[in-house]
């Protein structure tokens, strides 16, 4: 029977643990590393057979404590990401809104966040979908790969890996690829960045690209063993550092989830390092601004007095002149009056020195449930979110699932937009919103099968929206040339739009979107829509289509200009390794 993990993510993870190439613990490491993990399933429970019973795998039903086969299964979704050596399974009656919480300790510690870090950004895990090919990491008999019948390509192929090869250079490239060398769009190309990065962040312009590595050898003095976050210059090849404290110094551990400024001048990310700025002893993730220009590293994730947080901070996302930075927390004492006990968006204006909370009603109101994922706009004014608060909305939320919101901080007003023809509230789950520049535009992707009319898909089909704020209008975007759609969009994978929201950069599975997409593969796509018409971006300069996953996109303001990740090796550069490759693609448009 089909199903589907739903709202699985990794909400907590500090990493230690430097492995090998093949995985094992390099000599002389030791990390401990706790995971929280929260997952929530919908649709029919698999009678607990395993598909391909192999290995050390019982034939027939699961028992607990072996290794862990079913990708229906909570147990084996939970192994997976925890690195447990040998997982415990939830029974069937138990899988509905189960948490686990694990201490992750050895040779699996890194390798666990790692993964994590190659299926959905460093703190959010896409629902692992049935028919995708997964690594059971740590289950007796060692690390074995398990496809179900359905043919997917590997969501986390080698994601794991940290000894990894040389950086491409900014050398010249045969064909019409755009080099990595220039700035301005020119042919359609696609030019290799890094071969080993993830979660990256585009310029305005294009020219310049944020993004994470855990490579040791894209600047010199990298000894830190740990992810960093980096700044590619497309026109003159540099590759900066920009996780370092003010004076240069790298730091003690990872850094990831970068977010770029417009003009390529400041990056917000966030890091469980403790030395990026004098007095961080709370011992948590934070978020920070990297000015690029100054060398000056500042933590935004802290108090209107500048009282550093008492928990967690993520997924910064900075305004076009880097004034304002939104980010989620589950701290409770960057504001006054935060007693909800759970995650909140907040933005914090690094010229006044002020945190203000968004996640609220209209009147000023917390949330009732976890608000996350923040997109701001240009300047500063509108954050969209998401929130699974039925406290946020003007009017009843009754659907009980996340929706998606816009607050206007100069109106103090809080909107749910994704809402159907009407107004009426979706029914079923919203999520990672991304704003147009002008606030005017928001995407988001959504299991809800009434916000447009005519989509027939079931309740765990992932469809891409847009939603005009201005008409009040929403439309679907993941459509192919006959102005179809079809549902096989990763979860927890955001869409990206261009300035004016003419362009939206996003993730599909599926095979009608453009005519030849052959590779049954996760790819990214740009839909115009002024044109109407959708663009496949991860493709060489050939146009031929990937041998691998694609995902991650960021497009540029004028939308000429997409940056993603890939495990694909035909794209150009070194591309031999299946590593999570960044790419740009000049659309030439």
């Amino acid at each position: 029977m089909r199903h589907e993990a739903k709202d699985l993510r990794l909400v907590r993870g500090a990493p230690h643990q430097r492995v090998e190439d093949d995985g094992r613990p390099r000599a002389g490491a030791h990390g401990v590393t706790q995971v929280l993990v929260v997952g929530r399933l919908d649709g029919a429970h698999h009678a607990g057979r395993c598909p391909e019973p192999r290995g050390t795998a019982p034939a027939g039903r699961h028992r607990p404590g072996s290794a862990c086969r079913c990708v229906s299964r909570m147990c084996s979704i939970a192994s997976v990401w925890s690195g447990m050596a040998r997982p415990k399974c939830v029974p069937d009656s138990r899988l509905s809104r189960v948490t686990l919480k694990r201490a992750v300790q050895g040779p699996h510690a890194r390798r666990a966040e790692r993964e994590a870090e190659g299926v959905g950004g460093s703190l959010m895990l896409r629902p692992v979908r049935h028919g995708t090919l997964i690594r059971a990491t740590g289950c007796r008999g060692g690390e074995q790969n398990r496809r179900t019948p359905m043919r997917r390509l590997s969501i986390i192929r080698n994601a794991g890996r940290a000894v990894l090869a040389s950086v491409i250079v900014a050398a010249p490239l045969s064909g019409s690829v755009a080099h990595a060398t220039n700035a301005e769009p020119g042919p359609a190309g696609t030019a290799p960045i890094s071969n080993s990065a993830s979660g990256p962040s585009i310029s305005a312009d294009g020219r310049y690209v944020a993004f994470s590595s855990w490579a040791s050898d894209l600047v010199a003095g990298d000894t830190n063993r740990a992810d960093d976050i980096f700044v590619r210059d497309r026109q003159t090849g540099v590759i900066t550092r920009v996780s370092v404290d003010s004076a240069g110094n790298q730091v003690n551990n990872v850094s990831r989830n970068p977010s770029i400024s417009a003009d390529g001048r400041y990056v917000a990310f966030e890091s469980t390092a403790s030395n990026l700025v004098a007095g961080d002893t709370n011992r948590y993730r934070d978020v920070f601004v990297h000015d690029l220009q100054t060398g000056e590293t500042t933590r935004v994730s802290v108090g209107r007095r500048g009282e550093q947080s008492d928990s967690e901070s993520f997924h910064p996302s900075v305004s076009a002149d880097g004034r304002f930075v939104a980010f989620d927390s589950f701290a409770s004492n960057l504001v006054f009056g935060d007693t909800n006990n759970i995650h909140d968006v907040f933005v914090r204006d690094r010229q006044t020195g002020e945190t203000s909370r968004v996640s609220v009603d209209s009147n000023g109101r917390q949330g009732d449930g976890i608000s996350q994922l923040p997109s701001i706009s240009a300047d500063g004014r509108q954050v969209a979110f998401s929130s699974g608060a039925k406290t946020l909305s003007l009017f009843p939320d009754n659907n009980r699932s996340d929706d998606v919101f816009v607050h206007d901080r100069l109106t103090g007003r809080t909107d749910r937009i994704s809402v159907g023809p009407g107004g009426d509230e979706g029914n079923s789950a919203s999520r990672t919103a991304s704003i147009s520049a002008d606030g005017q535009y928001v995407a988001f992707e959504s299991t809800a099968s009434n916000l447009v009319a005519g989509d027939t898909g079931g309740p765990i089909d992932t469809d891409i929206f847009l939603y005009d704020r201005v008409t009040r209008t929403t439309t679907q975007v993941n459509l192919g040339p006959d102005g179809l759609g079809d549902s096989r969009t990763p979860g927890q994978e955001r869409t990206t739009l261009s300035a004016d929201g003419r362009y939206i950069a996003f993730v599909s599975g599926e095979d009608k979107l453009v005519t030849g997409d052959t590779n049954s593969s996760w790819d990214v796509f740009v839909r115009d829509r002024v044109t109407a018409t959708t663009t496949r971006v991860s493709v060489a300069d050939d146009g031929s289509q990937s041998d691998g996953y694609s995902s991650s996109p960021s497009i540029s303001a004028d939308g000429h200009h997409v940056a993603f990740t890939t495990s694909a090796t035909n794209l150009g550069g070194d591309g031999t390794s299946r590593r999570f490759n960044l790419y740009v693609r000049d659309l030439g448009n």
